[in-house]
């Protein structure tokens, strides 16, 4: 009995799809990213060399609700977090390629008035992030805690899902302040006040590989240009501070 023969052309083309599809994801890379650092990230990304041959794809929320999806198998190639603590738990748990590190220190700032004694102001609701899931609200809640600032207690307080979205909540009048990263108010050439870095605990941001094999190169490369000198001076004129500063 002859066996029927398949068209070399039926066999080859499948093939090349499935080929085509696994340089496709070997290529990709899908950065998680902390909100406050959004803007930046995708600045980045637009000015990613084009000889890696890799659009970077970009996804912001707080600093824990996306340490929460990788924990449960998000898979992201690269991580740049608002804190240490939450990469360096997902480098604990086995999640992590490699050690995390340190790619710059936030400032915060109030928008909204000029004086910082504005905040011990009941009469002035206030933006601030999440406390519970992001770093930059965690610190605008040690800022409301210093006894100078008690009196303000009973204002109109807006926990916003992240910084970025503080910062939009502000912008839309709907609070009279926030507490947001400098990068953001620069960015946006917003009027702001400095909040002295020790009334809260440090805002680092650190970065770090993921254990997604596919994207394993090109976080690599994208993780070489976040740390690059270039791109330091670039983050340093955003408004960030250098880790070793």
């Amino acid at each position: 009995m002859k066996v029927p023969t398949m068209p070399l052309a039926t066999l080859v083309l499948p093939l090349a799809c499935l080929l085509l599809t696994v340089v496709a994801h070997a290529n990709a890379l899908h950065i998680a990213v902390a909100a406050s650092f959004k803007p930046d990230a995708e600045e980045l990304a637009t000015q990613y060399p084009r000889n890696h041959h890799v659009a970077p794809r970009i996804t912001a929320a707080s600093t824990g609700a996306l340490y929460s999806q990788i924990l449960h198998g998000a898979p992201y190639g690269l991580f740049l977090a608002a804190d240490a603590d939450s990469p360096a738990r997902l480098a604990a748990a086995g999640l992590a390629a490699d050690e995390p590190r340190c790619f710059a220190r936030g400032q915060l700032v109030l928008i909204g008035a000029e004086d910082l004694s504005t905040l011990a102001d009941p009469a002035l609701s206030l933006a601030i992030a999440n406390p519970a899931t992001a770093p930059y609200g965690r610190a605008a809640e040690q800022i409301l805690e210093r006894d100078a600032f008690v009196a303000g207690a009973q204002r109109k307080l807006v926990r916003a899902q992240n910084a970025l979205q503080a910062f939009q909540l502000w912008q839309q009048n709907t609070v009279d302040l926030a507490l947001v990263p400098l990068p953001l108010a620069k960015r946006f050439d917003v009027a702001h006040s400095a909040i002295p870095s020790d009334w809260h605990a440090p805002l680092e941001h650190f970065a770090v590989r993921l254990t997604q094999p596919l994207q394993s190169d090109a976080a690599t490369a994208f993780m070489t240009y976040l740390l690059s000198s270039s791109t330091q001076a670039r983050l340093a004129s955003n408004g960030y501070l250098g880790c070793n500063g």
